[in-house]
């Protein structure tokens, strides 16, 4: 599946993409994703209270830590990566494994070194974005 490069280099580090596969306004209607891209202009791909979307990161790649006011769901597509709460020790994941972080957690995910790494996330509430995550343990 292609994927739209990110273009918001403060809440990643290294090459990550996404596509928006579907976005929905909470307590009501879904909103077609080609509309719902064309709606949330340029680096603000993640603004909806509710989305799924594909998002994929290469070798090393990975989210600065962050939290959804509604919680995450990742279901892990391709490759290797990491995910990590804050607090907690990172945590290895693979193709086929699925991760859900609670509302207001505090997390990042990532590809592994020399790997890439892609997932379908499904997102509820607002995010807030804070520092750079750490390098992807080996």
């Amino acid at each position: 599946m292609q994927v739209s490069p990110q273009t918001e280099p403060d809440r990643f580090t290294g090459e990550a993409g996404f596509k928006l596969l579907h976005a929905m306004e909470l307590g009501g209607g879904a909103r077609d994703p080609k509309a719902a891209a064309e709606g949330r202009g340029e680096g603000t791909w993640n603004t909806y209270p509710g989305n799924v979307s594909m998002v994929r990161y290469e070798p090393g790649a990975r989210s600065h830590w962050h939290s959804h006011s509604g919680g995450q769901l990742l279901y892990i597509v391709e490759g290797e990566g990491w995910v990590q709460s804050r607090g907690d020790e990172p945590r290895r994941v693979r193709t086929g494994d699925a991760v859900s972080f609670a509302t207001g957690e505090v997390h990042w995910h990532g590809a592994a070194r020399g790997r890439v790494f892609a997932h379908v996330t499904v997102t509820t509430g607002k995010p807030t974005w804070y520092e750079e995550s750490p390098a992807p343990p080996e």
